[in-house]
């Protein structure tokens, strides 16, 4: 799979005989297996409703990825946030970081919902210019507005 690719890991065999993961990471799908974050989870869950940008970082390992899908997705979807994950590439033959930010906007909205102003957005166009198209709303199948969360994970 492409680094820049927004689909998770493939997790290893979960169950409630097996629990574990090793070194993957938690994702939405085996969140229930997630356990003993919960106070950090809720933390950050208030920062990023707050902040437009909130920024997670610490050692390798410590689990920050499966804190971000297994704990903070699973809590602000439902307050209406669409995750759009991203995990650049910076490899010779890969496209520039903006355009991987837009295709990872584009592929993952694509699966919530519906913009208002569908095509408002120009080839070519800058990142900043294709965040800021004002009266383009996400709107799920109900209609309910959503917020875009741009998640990058390992940007190192």
């Amino acid at each position: 799979m492409p680094p820049n690719s927004s689909a998770p890991t493939p997790s290893p065999a979960i169950d409630p005989q097996n629990p574990w993961l090793g070194l993957a990471s938690f994702t939405e799908e085996t969140r229930a297996y997630f356990h003993g974050r919960d106070e950090e989870v809720a933390e950050l869950g208030r920062r990023v409703q707050r902040k437009l940008l909130t920024i997670l970082f610490g050692q390798s390992g410590l689990g920050k990825t499966s804190i971000l899908r297994a704990g903070i997705v699973p809590r602000l979807r439902p307050e209406g946030y669409c995750p759009v994950y991203v995990r650049l590439d910076y490899g010779r033959e890969s496209p520039p970081p903006s355009e991987q930010i837009k295709q990872a906007i584009l592929r993952a909205t694509r699966d919530a919902g519906v913009w208002t102003q569908p095509g408002v957005s120009a080839q070519g166009e800058s990142l900043w210019e294709f965040l800021h198209h004002r009266d383009d709303i996400l709107r799920d199948r109900t209609g309910r507005a959503l917020i875009p969360l741009l998640i990058f994970d390992q940007f190192e």
